[in-house]
């Protein structure tokens, strides 16, 4: 006869992991995780606090295209300054917190990927507490191109640099201004 030891530390760690497994995945729109989650420092922007996806409606129908699943590529030819840079972290930030996954942002150089890590990613990293939890910031030497998380990583290279592409499978590559 087998008898169960409920004081079974190891056994209760392992049937805890494997509950984890069953959780419900978290079921929120793009624009929805960014009105609850995301804040703007003022290292990002000039509108500092919460963030607001209905300031910028011209945004909003790219948006649905993100989280919509039967679509799997988005092409947009856009101005400068309208909140594009915004909407690429909130959709790289929902995926990161409810999707984890590899993700890869394609720049046409070294030097846009750098201002874009400096001076768009890690402040919205920083500033996202649900990210700053997941994304270690400043504990080890600070990569200026690689962003890991529980479940996947978010990879900042080259375009042109095939490289840097080609040892890995990635499911969400985004290309920003080839």
């Amino acid at each position: 006869m087998i008898s169960r030891d409920y004081n079974n530390s190891s056994e209760r760690n392992f049937l805890g992991k494997l509950l984890l497994l069953l959780k419900p995945a978290i079921r929120i729109s793009t624009r929805e995780w960014a009105a609850k989650y995301r804040v703007l420092t003022s290292e990002e922007s000039h509108f500092v606090g919460k963030f607001d996806p209905d300031k910028i409606p011209a945004l909003e129908y790219i948006y649905d295209c993100c989280d919509n699943r039967d679509i799997y590529t988005i092409v947009a030819m856009k101005g400068s300054q309208i909140g594009w840079s915004e909407l690429t972290n909130n959709v790289i930030g929902r995926t990161i917190h409810t999707n984890p996954m590899k993700m890869q942002w394609a720049f046409p150089g070294l030097e846009p990927s750098k201002v874009y890590s400096r001076e768009k990613l890690k402040p919205f990293f920083t500033g996202t507490t649900i990210l700053k939890e997941l994304i270690n910031i400043g504990i080890a030497k600070e990569s200026f191109s690689y962003f890991k998380f529980p479940g996947g990583f978010l990879k900042l290279t080259t375009l042109g640099a095939i490289s840097s592409a080609k040892t890995s499978a990635i499911p969400f590559i985004g290309v920003e201004e080839p």
